[in-house]
């Protein structure tokens, strides 16, 4: 979630936005974005998770229903650097 918050703010530029709308207690929706397919094994993938593999990327709504770990780490970061 907290990637999700940070990529709407970095590529929005609507942070101040976005945090008015949470503090009033909406819930804004996730914008949409695609991943690349790190791992490309599909026979370990679930079965009908299989078929969105096919052009290399997934999108968070291919995936509901299943668990996911999504990586993400900023190159300007001093503990993610260490």
């Amino acid at each position: 979630m907290l990637a999700l918050l940070i990529w709407r703010v970095i590529e929005q530029g609507r942070g101040a936005h976005l945090v008015s709308l949470i503090r009033e207690g909406k819930k804004p929706p996730a914008p949409a974005f695609t991943l690349p397919v790190l791992w490309d094994r599909s026979d370990t993938w679930p079965r009908d998770a299989r078929a969105a593999l096919g052009d290399g990327s997934l999108s968070p709504i291919e995936l509901r229903g299943h668990p996911a770990i999504v990586n993400f780490w900023a190159s300007g970061s001093i503990p993610c650097k260490k």
